[in-house]
């Protein structure tokens, strides 16, 4: 863990950051297509109305066409964020400030490393996630530094978090399980609903269950899920090998691949 730390006097004070007043969105812009762009956008006025942020179909209109616009000067496939947060504002909470939204754009970098994962122990109590709060990104960051102690031989990135003795999620992604002719995937506390979870859900792909962690010596395949690499096939778990090429990983790219805005990676 880094001594260091950077001190400014006169950065612009950004209530996002200072209350945790945020929420944000992570996305692939490919072509001009956002898969599922609508459950994006839904999640994110989820998680604001919990601070009294109410968006307006003017905002969506503004953001999605801002960040449209950014991913076509960068590149044909993009990787965009978008951070609404409660704006800039001066010390103190009786301050009036306008939201305002943070788009990030960079061009996608294609990843296929194969991937072996290990299961860690999520250090914090699990809370609910119906979006994706900055706050719990911050809660993350911490576990991140207790996980390079605890296992300095494996890169945080490539591992998945339990808790409890139930599996819960990869560090940025879902995880999903086949096991018995069937793929699950952990529901409850700590578990973002995903877009392309739900939407495998929704076709009737998968099933939300409470996973215990003996599913992972048992498995026949396993996948991570995001709306970044969309569908992540994992070559081991905790080292014991399993099938990157099951044919149920190949049924759900079958249903993947004619949506909008989606390209898929074969490992």
């Amino acid at each position: 863990m880094s001594n260091s730390i950077v001190i400014e006097s006169h950065a612009q004070i950004d209530r996002g950051l200072t209350y945790a007043e945020a929420c944000f969105e992570t996305f692939r812009v490919i072509d001009g297509n956002i898969f599922a762009w609508q459950q994006h956008w839904q999640r994110i006025c989820i998680g604001l109305q919990t601070f009294g942020i109410t968006c307006t179909p003017s905002w969506e209109k503004s953001i999605l066409t801002s960040a449209l616009n950014q991913a076509k000067e960068i590149s044909s496939d993009c990787l965009v964020r978008l951070t609404i947060s409660g704006g800039d504002s001066t010390w103190g909470l009786q301050k009036q400030a306008v939201p305002k939204c943070l788009i990030q754009v960079h061009a996608y970098e294609k990843n296929i490393e194969p991937y072996h994962i290990k299961s860690v122990e999520y250090p914090f109590a699990l809370r609910s996630k119906p979006a994706k709060f900055t706050a719990d990104y911050a809660e993350t960051l911490r576990a991140i530094q207790i996980w390079r102690q605890q296992y300095p031989e494996i890169s945080p990135q490539q591992s998945f978090i339990c808790k409890d003795k139930k599996v819960i999620s990869g560090l940025t992604s879902n995880i999903i399980l086949y096991y018995d002719g069937k793929w699950l995937t952990p529901n409850g506390d700590g578990v973002l609903n995903g877009v392309l979870r739900q939407y495998f859900v929704d076709k009737g792909l998968i099933k939300k269950k409470i996973c215990p962690i003996q599913l992972l010596d048992h498995c026949e395949a396993a996948m991570l899920l995001n709306c970044g690499t969309f569908l992540r096939p994992i070559h081991s778990l905790n080292r014991r090998e399993i099938s990157a090429t099951h044919p149920a990983i190949e049924r759900l790219y079958h249903v993947l691949k004619a949506e909008k805005g989606v390209l898929l990676e074969h490992i």
